[in-house]
């Protein structure tokens, strides 16, 4: 996993990356709690990591293809 996570951020200083590794934490902990709050039922999902390497403070993170889920029977 660390030679994917090098490579992903290939030629950005330390500081960046560790900002940027930190947006992205505190993102996934948000989509993790919308999902354990939602009615929904996840059986796969993608998630996606993007940034722009010549200006790290644009940056995304999103919770992508839904095609495996649906509503819980109880929801």
């Amino acid at each position: 996993l660390m030679p994917t996570i090098k490579l992903f951020f290939n030629g950005l200083s330390a500081k960046p990356a560790t900002e940027l590794i930190d947006n992205f934490l505190d993102r996934l902990e948000a989509i993790q709690q919308a999902v354990q709050l939602s009615q929904a039922v996840f059986y796969s999902s993608s998630i996606l990591l993007l940034y722009d390497r010549r200006n790290p403070n644009r940056w995304d993170c999103r919770m992508i293809d839904f095609v495996h889920s649906s509503l819980s029977p109880s929801g």
